[in-house]
């Protein structure tokens, strides 16, 4: 709740507060959940605070007929005057967005230097009565829109701010984190780098991933995280040793990772192994940071003790400042500085990726565009297929060169009904639908 009196802001969290749940399953919340619910809920209560009305701004939008809110934090140096990077700072399961901010991860003093819009969404309660993000799968615990929730909350601040749309970026805690791969898959044409803190990826993400481009990945977990183990949840969550595959896999880096070993505080009971996967197309790389003998936390942060277990804090890393650092060399096309192809078009001068987009128009009779791009000189198939698998027009089998393209389908001898269309190069492959009525 926001209350306004004397030119000051007070934002007081009434939502129901835990830091996380057990696997994340929401009918099955542990006994060290609940006490943490009751610890930081009383914290909370207790804790109102009063910021200049220019630092932060609570707005609301309605998305799928459901008033949802969301904290704005605009540092003093911004004017307006040139686009600015968006950072999305998601929450963890049961809590608040204020309550993420204030005892888990304060990013403002970074933005207040970098100029950059920092966001904290807040997430809608759920059938059981607890903020979440909704991952769409078949255990989804609520139908809520989250990801279109997230897109129009991004077109908005684009329309409100002087927003970078090629720099917005996303990281978030626990479920949020869960969410933060969600975004990396299925909204990556607005999403330019994510940062999950504490959170692995979830199946349905893996198995619908959808991402037309590659998204540099920074991570951090503990092995001794009991709410969201290290090695996951089969058939719910992947294991890190996997998710780190599938993303250096996904963006083609280098195949070995470079092993960094931390433990610059002797004190917190944990150390750090940063896994790096590097050179990847358009210079992407996923950073990995393997927290031995750490927790369900956020590096650094000041709402748990150090110490070994599920409860402690690493102190040997600040999660905030190498998020930020991360996730600031790249944007949509890949690292700022990076070398690698790039268009002959000196107004956009962007680097070359692989996609596959939708047909358009879709429907369509006869005729509809597809459109694709290529990372490099390679041999591409175009191809369309009807419901039963079977082939029935071949559009492209030959060398093209990196770019974008374009191709005119004329389906006239094709009755109606769904097609698939698939593309294939020797490092990518990606199918789409289409529906054609005559």
């Amino acid at each position: 709740m926001v209350i306004k009196r004397d030119g000051v802001v007070k934002i007081i969290d009434r939502s129901p507060v835990s830091t996380n749940f057990k696997s994340f399953r929401l009918d099955e919340l542990s006994q060290d959940s609940i006490k943490r619910v009751t610890l930081i809920t009383v914290l909370t209560v207790l804790f109102t605070f009063s910021l200049n009305a220019q630092d932060f701004i609570q707005k609301e939008l309605v998305h799928d007929g459901i008033q949802r809110e969301y904290m704005v934090y605009v540092p003093s140096i911004y004017d307006g005057s040139v686009n600015v990077p968006l950072v999305l700072n998601f929450h963890g399961f049961g809590t608040s967005n204020y309550t993420h901010y204030r005892y888990y991860s304060d990013m403002t003093n970074i933005a207040d230097t970098a100029n950059f819009i920092l966001v904290y969404p807040q997430g809608a309660a759920g059938s059981e009565g607890y903020p979440h993000w909704n991952i769409e799968s078949d255990y989804s615990k609520s139908d809520i829109d989250d990801l279109g929730f997230t897109s129009t909350m991004i077109d908005s601040l684009v329309n409100l701010f002087s927003i970078d749309t090629l720099r917005v970026y996303a990281t978030g805690f626990s479920n949020g984190a869960f969410f933060t791969y969600d975004l990396g898959c299925r909204l990556a044409d607005k999403i330019a780098a994510i940062a999950p803190v504490a959170g692995t990826m979830p199946q349905v993400s893996f198995d619908e991933c959808d991402a037309t481009k590659p998204t540099s990945v920074i991570s951090f977990h503990g092995t001794a995280d009991n709410d969201s183990p290290y090695n996951g949840i089969q058939g719910y969550n992947l294991s890190y040793n996997e998710i780190n595959e599938f993303w250096s896999n996904f963006n083609e880096t280098d195949t070995a990772a470079k092993i960094t070993e931390i433990n610059t505080n002797n004190e917190d009971g944990s150390s750090v192994e940063l896994y790096s996967w590097e050179n990847g197309i358009n210079c992407s790389s996923v950073n990995h940071f393997k927290i031995i003998d750490g927790g369900h936390s956020w590096p650094n942060s000041g709402a748990q003790n150090s110490g070994k277990g599920n409860d402690g804090v690493n102190k040997d890393i600040d999660a905030n400042n190498l998020i930020w650092n991360f996730m600031a060399q790249y944007n949509l096309y890949g690292r700022l500085d990076c070398n690698e192809v790039t268009n002959s078009d000196e107004e956009s001068n962007l680097k070359h990726y692989y996609n596959l987009k939708q047909n358009y128009p879709n429907p369509f009779n006869p005729n509809t565009i597809i459109s694709f791009s290529l990372a490099r000189n390679e041999n591409v198939s175009l191809e369309i297929f009807n419901l039963q698998g079977r082939s029935v027009v071949k559009l492209i089998d030959e060398s093209l060169n990196s770019g974008e393209h374009s191709v005119d389908f004329n389906a006239h001898n094709l009755s109606s009904g769904v097609y698939f269309y698939k593309l294939s190069t020797s490092s990518f492959i990606k199918t789409k639908k289409m529906l054609l009525i005559k």
